[in-house]
């Protein structure tokens, strides 16, 4: 069977995982494969890695956090009837060609509001990550991202001074730090189930709806905010609103999650920590 060498995310230590041949061979039609790695299989880290067709592994993910990412009712999250033909968007192609860590950048900053530049010289997918960031933001967050040669970038560096600027898994500028990897944990969960999914329809939907299920309930907190006629406003307030008005039970590091969007995306001030004895001022 063949061997593939994996280096852990968190501690940097080497192991070998064999593949059994048949079910590699099943796994790598889409282009990439996904390996879950329990504790002690490498180290002591649970992590899952990705490996693409030239089995050499294309990202790693550390997943021995437990967090879970709350369900909203199929009535609330939008169903995008009209999915971009293959000649339009080839979510295998982009898959294939896109590093998962790449993709989570631009996921992180746009929940934060950033400007974005992406450096790629893959002319043939540009067209395709277009298209692919147009439909999964359709009807929630603005993002505001170009995708540029570098040779383009360049030559016009001075108008890029305020962008967060990614290549491939490598940050150019990030001048807010606000691409630690230690704390893309939701970001990183999407992502994973995104990559995960082996039906192209199915992922993309997936993420067109987990993004948009971000924009509903930050938005909602934003408006609960808004209207709240008391002397104090506590962390469970916040909870209890969303429980009521979208049947979702939020656990404290997501609603974490949220309350930074709701600081950095739409403007409004939030306390740094959400626990239950914090309050808002604004």
């Amino acid at each position: 069977m063949p061997k593939i060498e994996i280096r852990c995310p968190a501690c940097n230590k080497k192991g070998y995982m064999e593949v059994d041949g048949v079910i590699l061979e099943r796994k790598m039609e889409r282009g990439i494969m996904t390996i879950n790695l329990g504790k002690d299989q490498i180290c002591e880290h649970t992590f899952v890695a990705y490996i693409d067709n030239n089995l050499q592994v294309r990202d790693c993910f550390i997943t021995d956090f437990q967090i879970e990412i709350p369900e909203l009712a199929p009535s609330e999250i939008v169903l995008e009837t009209k999915i971009p033909s293959s000649e339009e968007l080839n979510v295998d192609l982009i898959k294939m060609n896109f590093y998962p860590l790449t993709l989570t950048f631009i996921i992180r900053g746009g929940f934060l509001n950033k400007k974005i530049l992406v450096l790629s010289e893959d002319e043939f997918l540009n067209n395709f990550l277009k298209n692919f960031f147009e439909f999964i933001y359709k009807n929630s967050f603005n993002l505001d991202i170009i995708i540029l040669s570098m040779e383009k970038y360049k030559k016009n560096k001075k108008n890029y001074e305020d962008f967060l600027i990614i290549k491939d898994k490598k940050i150019i500028r990030d001048k807010d730090k606000i691409l630690d990897v230690k704390k893309l944990k939701i970001e990183s969960l999407i992502i994973q189930r995104f990559y995960s999914e082996y039906i192209a329809n199915s992922s993309l939907l997936f993420l067109k709806n987990e993004i948009y299920k971000t924009y509903l309930l930050s938005k909602s907190i934003v408006d609960f905010i808004k209207e709240f006629k008391g002397e104090e406003l506590l962390s469970k307030n916040i909870l209890d609103n969303l429980e009521k008005v979208h049947n979702v039970k939020i656990q404290i590091p997501y609603l974490d999650f949220l309350l930074e969007i709701v600081k950095n995306y739409f403007k409004v001030e939030v306390p740094k920590t959400s626990k239950i004895s914090d309050f808002l001022k604004f």
